[in-house]
Order: C-alpha cells, then structure tokens, then sequence
C-alpha cells in the first residue's frame, strides 16, 4: 500500500480509505505517489454502465475483484476526499475530483427510505452479518461529503456545490443517528 514491491492489489479499503490519507500527514513522497496512482486506476475504471465500482484491481492491474458492493465508492471518496484535503494540492484535487463526484453520486443513488446507503456487504466482506445497508458505509458517505464540501470550496468550486454537501452531510449525520 505504500508504493513497496510486494502488495498485489490495490484495494478501495487498503489504499483509497486507509493508507492514502496517512501519508500525506507524514509527507511521504513515495506513499503518495501510490495513492495518487491508486485514485487514478479507480478514476479509469469507473463503470460506464452505472453499476458499481470494483473492489480491488490485482495482479498488475489486469484483474477486478470485487463480487458484491462492499460500500467501495463510499470508501474511495472518504479516503480521496481526505487525501487531496491533507496534501493540500489542488492540481491533485482537479485531476481526482471526477472520482469522488462519481462515488458521491453512486453512494447517492443507493440512499434507501430509510435514507442509509444500501450495500451488499461492508469492508469485512461477509465476516459478520451487515444486512442490506450498513452504518459503516453510510458513515463513510457522511464522512466523505463533509470532506468533499471542504474540498470544494477549498477549490473554488461553485457555492450551490458546497451548499449540497452540506445539507446532505446534515441530513446522513441525523439519518444515522436514527437508524
């Protein structure tokens, strides 16, 4: 996950949500180049069919794995949201931001009536039971429209924009807490 030789995979949870984020509070050049890297595989990989972003790409990149939406776009725009807000570089944020507003309307779209995010498994793929919608993904959703609006007005982007984050983030923190 941090640019070393000897991970096959690069994950939405190991890379795009954990590591990522991390390195560029240590400043660590070689970390962010990978997780730089990481974002832009998902980026080249977004579903053109709507459906739902893979969990992981291994071996080289030639094979997505990922048989059930473990709240992956979820994880990826929590992690790149807090990636791109961490380093600072808005040439970064620019080349990401079409990722994260994928993953944002993705997780959108899946929004119940009960208002979580529907998913059909969590990061623990299956280890314990997590139902048809969890909080895990739901507040990774939260977390990363927070973050998102930060970033947003952090690049000029247009204040309706920043506005919408933040009415949603509002309404998934009580949601939430209800559920």
């Amino acid at each position: 996950p941090g640019g070393g030789n000897y991970y096959v995979g690069i994950w939405a949870n190991d890379q795009a949500e954990y590591s990522s984020p991390f390195f560029s509070y240590l400043g660590y050049q070689t970390g962010m180049q990978a997780a730089m890297n990481a974002y832009r595989i998902f980026q080249k990989n977004i579903p053109k069919d709507g459906g739902k972003m893979w969990a992981s790409f291994e071996l080289d990149v030639q094979f997505p794995f990922g048989e059930y939406d473990r709240g992956d776009a979820a994880m990826i725009a929590y992690g790149a949201t807090h990636f791109l807000l961490a380093s600072g570089d808005k040439k970064k944020a620019e080349e990401i931001w079409p990722l994260i507003d994928w993953c944002l309307e993705y997780s959108r779209k899946r929004v119940t009536a009960d208002g979580i995010v529907a998913s059909e498994s969590d990061e623990l793929e299956g280890r314990f039971p997590s139902g048809s919608a969890n909080l895990s993904t739901s507040s990774l959703y939260y977390a990363a429209l927070v973050q998102a609006g930060r970033l947003a007005k952090a690049m000029g982007k247009a204040p309706s924009l920043v506005a919408d984050y933040q009415l949603r983030s509002q309404k998934m923190s009580s949601v939430i807490e209800h559920y």
